[in-house]
C-alpha cells in the first residue's frame, strides 16, 4: 500500500535557467550546427579534371575536351 502524499518525499526540481541563458545556448548550439554543416557540405563540387586539346591537321583547327572514365 502506498503511502499518502504528504509522506512522501518530493523530488527537487531544478529551476529553469533564465531565459537569456536559454536563448545563449540555442544560439551557440545553432552556430556550432551551422559550422559544422558547412565544412561538411562545402558549397562548390569539386571539379572533375578535364583534359582541353587543340589540334591542327591539314589547315583546320579543331578543340577537343576529354573527361575522366572509370577503369571497368
Amino acid at each position: 500500500m502506498l503511502a499518502p502524499n504528504s509522506a512522501r518525499s518530493p523530488i527537487p526540481k531544478k529551476p529553469m535557467p533564465p531565459v537569456q541563458t536559454r536563448r545563449r545556448r540555442a544560439a551557440r548550439s545553432a552556430l556550432v550546427l551551422g559550422l559544422l554543416a558547412g565544412w561538411t557540405f562545402p558549397a562548390t563540387a569539386p571539379a572533375a579534371p578535364r583534359l582541353h586539346c587543340q589540334v591542327e591537321q591539314g589547315g583546320t583547327s579543331q578543340s577537343l575536351e576529354f573527361a575522366p572514365v572509370a577503369d571497368c
